[in-house]
């Protein structure tokens, strides 16, 4: 199993795992900063 390193965690994933699922999953926070704020959370506003 692959392991994950990140914001001082290291956890094991599986081979076809979804990176973006695991690291939501573990408490991950996938932006910081101003990009929390500027993210279009999928709705497409970014051109």
């Amino acid at each position: 199993m692959p392991k994950v390193a990140a914001q001082r965690k290291t956890f094991d994933v599986s081979v076809d795992a979804n990176l973006r699922e695991s690291l939501l999953e573990h408490d991950i926070d996938l932006y910081n900063g101003a990009v929390k704020v500027l993210n279009c959370h999928g709705h497409r506003t970014m051109a």
